[in-house]
């Protein structure tokens, strides 16, 4: 086991960033006692443990890491650079936010939101497969019941960590491409997957090679051009691909406007009179531009300390 230290860019706080993520207590993917946050990563084919504490206070963060090695020390190393990057991505350890507190500072609307929640960092999923079926097995079924399905996913193909104990913290890495590409769609259908929703996964998974999976092919294309190739994938709706492009391409401007749950949290959180549709969404939020999709993430976060899970 190697040990070492990540300075988060300040404010941080691991548990509300932790909830952005997990969302549901019931979701094994992501382990989360109420102290430290657990997860399975790969190191090419081998899995390995992370762990993280947060050791420091919200202004001034320090997060206690630890990677499990190898019996070949060469690896250790490459285990901290993985596990730091890691960190990077799902618990946005190197996001700096003051552009998005500087405006929210300035409005009587956003600020008591962001005060409740300051020092959550945006997530992001660890790949565009694992982004893309997060919101796949999610699409039109309860977030509760989706992540269920997503755990049996993730227990009968993700690459399973030597030697954990049961209860101990997640088990399992998020399984990758090419642990499904020669899965048959009917054999999704008995993890819990519709017709539908199993062979836009399996596809997917086909289609890795031609290069929709790489984030960086998506560098050069601006939101409407990135939600077009991505719509052109089988089972991949609006909806769909603007959630990826929030968490799986952290961009940030990006309010997931179907998305009928948030949606009804940001007209609760404004008091408005009328029903918004997506067009009214991105209309709503025009004034904080280009920060919709944290304003996204916030109300999310903002539910669950609603329901007393986490304390503000």
């Amino acid at each position: 086991m190697i040990t070492f230290e990540i300075r988060p860019v300040p404010p941080f706080r691991l548990d509300l960033t932790v909830w952005a993520l997990k969302r549901r207590v019931t979701y094994g993917v992501e382990g989360w006692d109420g102290t430290t946050y657990r997860r399975v990563l790969l190191d090419g084919e081998r899995p390995f443990s992370l762990s993280v504490e947060q050791v420091g206070t919200t202004g001034d963060p320090v997060l206690l890491v630890q990677a499990s090695t190898d019996p070949d020390r060469k690896v250790v190393n490459d285990r901290e650079k993985l596990a730091t990057e890691a960190c990077a991505k799902l618990l946005g350890t190197q996001t700096d936010l003051a552009a998005f507190y500087d405006i929210a500072d300035a409005s009587p609307e956003l600020s008591p939101l962001v005060d409740r929640l300051r020092g959550m960092k945006p997530p992001r999923y660890l790949s565009l497969f694992e982004a893309l079926t997060n919101a796949i097995t999610c699409q039109l079924i309860t977030l509760t019941v989706g992540l269920r399905i997503l755990d049996r996913f993730a227990t009968r193909y993700g690459m399973p960590l030597p030697g954990t104990v049961e209860n101990e913290g997640p088990s399992r890495a998020f399984p990758r491409v090419q642990d499904i590409e020669l899965v048959e769609a009917d054999a999704l259908r008995d993890a819990g997957y519709s017709r539908q929703k199993a062979r836009a996964l399996t596809e997917i998974a086909v289609l890795a090679d031609d290069g929709v999976l790489n984030a960086t092919s998506y560098s050069d294309l601006d939101d409407d051009s990135a939600v077009n190739r991505l719509r052109a994938l089988h089972g991949v709706g609006r909806w769909t691909a603007e959630y990826v492009l929030l968490r799986g391409l952290g961009r940030l401007n990006v309010f997931p406007g179907d998305d009928v749950g948030v949606r009804r949290h940001l007209e609760r959180w404004l008091d408005l009179p009328d029903r918004l549709d997506h067009a009214g969404v991105q209309q709503t939020l025009a004034p904080w531009a280009p920060f919709a999709g944290l304003i996204y993430l916030h109300l999310v976060v903002n539910g669950i300390v609603d329901s007393g899970l986490v304390t503000s």
